[in-house]
């Protein structure tokens, strides 16, 4: 026996659609397999998610792998039971024999089927995620420049805003990231979750305070999100800094308007504070630079203003001097005298 399916009322607000393996399959094929069920969907309406589980293919050695609620158990908030659906999306009186009745396939069946298939499913269509964030609010400058630079934490918290819904992974990834962002950031993930219908301010709290001690990588966001970073676009460009790992807080490191110890370095967790300190001062190295930069500019464009003024003074200096045929005369300051140059005059004070 290789692989069975049916359709579960969810006993929560929705249906879930099982696929049993009772044998090993490679990630390859998980992969095929839900690029054709989501192909065969089609395309649905923003109140219909699809997720697919397990989302993790890695376990760490001696971890359990990630949960999930068997069919006919009971949803842990309302308390419904789980039911199995026939083909008309009515329940199933007699569960043993549905499930003895159901259809098995051996893997390489299985394997022809997706083959045969994959080729029409593995095709991305390009697509942009919404860049308008004036729904979201006043938000810190912070923030605003990881939903600018960041796809994939746009396009979730877009999602949030526009569905009224994240996966648990899904709402474990805004935190994991917004949540190493000072109290601004956590203020901001209490807004995403707020646009959930499931929300509870104490319920946001205590996850936030139970936030891993280092923001998560893009890698295992690239590796999460798959399908989502394929057809958004994954594109951050991070320089090489040793001892730090790309993350999507790095923007705000970079670009934002972050002092020291408002956001979390991406850093291993047993790095030394005093060379996570050197990290900070190399990845805000860029940002310094650019900021004397700009003064320096700031300057010389005022340099030339003044430098324009002084020429037009000296004319008229000049007029003055001609007109009346002197090269010195008593101010204030002293006396003021013209010397010839190569090219034009000098003007000195004397004392």
């Amino acid at each position: 026996m290789g692989i069975s399916g049916w359709v579960e009322e969810s006993g929560y607000r929705g249906y879930h659609i099982w696929i049993l393996f009772t044998e090993w399959i490679s990630v390859r094929y998980l992969n095929l397999l839900q690029d054709v069920i989501e192909n065969r969907l089609g395309s649905l309406p923003d109140s219909v998610t699809v997720e697919f589980f397990p989302n993790k293919y890695r376990v760490k050695r001696g971890k359990a792998g990630q949960a999930i609620k068997l069919p006919y158990g009971y949803h842990a908030k309302t308390g419904r039971q789980g039911r199995f659906l026939d083909e008309a999306f009515e329940a199933v009186s007699d569960p043993g024999s549905f499930i003895m009745g159901m259809g098995k396939y051996t893997n390489l069946a299985v394997k022809k089927i997706l083959n045969m298939a994959a080729p029409k499913s593995i095709a991305m269509k390009e697509n942009t995620v919404d860049e308008d964030i004036s729904g979201f609010g006043k938000i810190s400058g912070n923030v605003e420049v990881v939903l600018k630079r960041c796809n994939l934490m746009r396009y979730l918290c877009q999602k949030a805003r526009t569905t009224g819904y994240l996966s648990h992974f899904e709402r474990l990834s805004v935190l994991y990231v917004f949540g190493h962002m000072g109290e601004d950031g956590a203020g901001f993930v209490h807004k995403i979750m707020e646009f959930t219908l499931n929300y509870q301010y104490s319920v946001t709290e205590r996850f936030i305070s139970k936030c891993p001690e280092k923001p998560i990588s893009c890698l295992k966001l690239r590796d999460q999100y798959q399908k989502v970073t394929a057809e958004y676009g994954c594109n951050c460009n991070f320089n090489r800094t040793k001892n730090c790992y790309p993350s999507p807080v790095l923007h705000a490191i970079k670009e934002g308007e972050n002092t020291k110890g408002d956001i979390t370095v991406p850093t291993s967790r047993t790095l030394p504070k005093e060379k996570e300190d050197k990290v900070f001062e190399e990845l805000n190295i860029s940002k310094r630079v650019q900021g004397i930069t700009a003064k320096i500019l700031e300057m010389k464009k005022q340099k030339r203003g003044i430098d324009k003024n002084i020429a037009k003074l000296e004319r008229e200096l000049e007029l003055i001097f001609d007109e009346n045929g002197i090269d010195c005369i008593e101010v204030e300051f002293g006396m003021l005298v013209r010397r010839k140059k190569q090219q034009g005059y000098e003007w000195v004070v004397e004392i």
